[in-house]
């Protein structure tokens, strides 16, 4: 089995390519990767780090690629960050993109009820129109609510509320849809899993952890891109996935590590493939 990550390299602090590339391969997927961009740091309380976007070398990947006749099992769209970019992996997905390929998009754009710094109203336009293409897309509840076209800026969210989401969403032509970090209440977070072919929607509860953890939205897709390639159901693979992220947080926290630079998943990593292996 072969994935394809396409989102941006943080040097310091684990995010993006950082965290898919160890993920995926130890879930038994062959990883290869187009980088977007690359940043000395993530942006999280670390200053202002190096960036330089690299949108002109991306033809030459998809060139490089159709000559050498590389398919992949799945793509795995992450942070992208600027609306040429979006134009560019647009154009990869026509390329590579067969009947069999998952698809997964992690519209990463938002967080805590704001956009990210430097985007605009017109980068979300790009992004649904990224998404019509996806089997499966993975927001946080932030941005299914700009997913939406609906005005909604609440502390918790009920059921009721998730469905009228998603069925929006699905207007979008979106097949499978997870929604992650909905706030239920003080101590409760959850994610809601919409199946296409089901047509209803689970919730999988869990007790919320104080503090800030950078990266977890991208440990999670990468978890369920290589869960989905392992031939679990995409509820069985969000259990693995929250679970997984909740032992990292714990394991980040009895090691006394800063959490700017990341969860401390590397001890614990081998867990995901003997899970996958029982």
């Amino acid at each position: 089995m072969r994935a394809v990550s396409i989102q941006d390299i943080v040097g310091f602090g684990k995010c993006s390519t950082t965290m898919a590339l160890p993920i995926i391969s130890s879930m038994g997927i062959e990883t290869s990767i187009i980088p977007t961009g690359v940043f000395s740091s993530h942006t999280y309380e670390l200053g202002n780090p190096a960036y330089i976007e690299l949108t002109e070398i991306f033809d030459g990947f998809i060139e490089h690629w159709k000559k050498l006749n590389i398919k992949f099992d799945a793509i795995y769209v992450g942070y992208l960050g600027s609306k040429c970019l979006i134009d560019k992996t647009q154009k990869f997905i026509d390329n590579f993109k067969l009947d069999n390929t998952i698809l997964l998009i992690d519209p990463a754009m938002a967080d805590n009820g704001k956009m990210y710094s430097k985007l605009d109203n017109n980068y979300v336009e790009k992004v649904k129109n990224l998404c019509k293409n996806a089997d499966i897309i993975t927001p946080n509840i932030t941005e299914a609510i700009l997913l939406s076209n609906k005005s909604i800026n609440q502390k918790y969210y009920n059921e009721k509320i998730i469905e009228e989401l998603i069925y929006s969403i699905v207007k979008l032509g979106i097949k499978n849809i997870i929604i992650t970090g909905i706030p239920i209440d003080d101590r409760t977070l959850a994610t809601a899993v919409f199946e296409n072919n089901k047509n209803n929607i689970d919730y999988i509860y869990n007790e919320k952890i104080e503090g800030y953890f950078h990266g977890t939205g991208d440990m999670f897709s990468s978890i369920i891109i290589g869960s989905i390639l392992n031939n679990l159901n995409l509820k069985d693979s969000v259990i693995l996935a929250t679970n997984f992220i909740k032992e990292s947080i714990i394991n980040t926290s009895k090691y006394y590590r800063d959490n700017r630079y990341g969860l401390y998943f590397e001890p614990i990593l081998y867990k995901l493939n003997n899970i996958l292996n029982k």
